[in-house]
């Protein structure tokens, strides 16, 4: 799968640190963005983490963390 350079580092991040908001943490400090606003993208990004556990890179670990409202 395609992945654009940020969704690549969060995937990477996610896998290392097993935690989204560590990860998404790590996407801000890559690229110099507010983490806010990369939580923000996160919580409205509902169509590419659909794609995303449709396509099995996501698997339960055994602490389910939600962020979104």
């Amino acid at each position: 799968m395609r992945l654009s350079k940020p969704h690549f580092v969060f995937l990477r991040a996610l896998s290392a640190a097993q935690d989204v908001s560590s990860a998404l943490t790590a996407v801000a400090d890559v690229f110099g963005s507010d983490v806010d606003a990369i939580r923000q993208s996160w919580i409205e990004g509902s169509e590419i983490r659909a794609r995303w556990i449709k396509a099995g890179f996501f698997v339960q670990t055994g602490k389910v963390e939600f962020l979104g409202a």
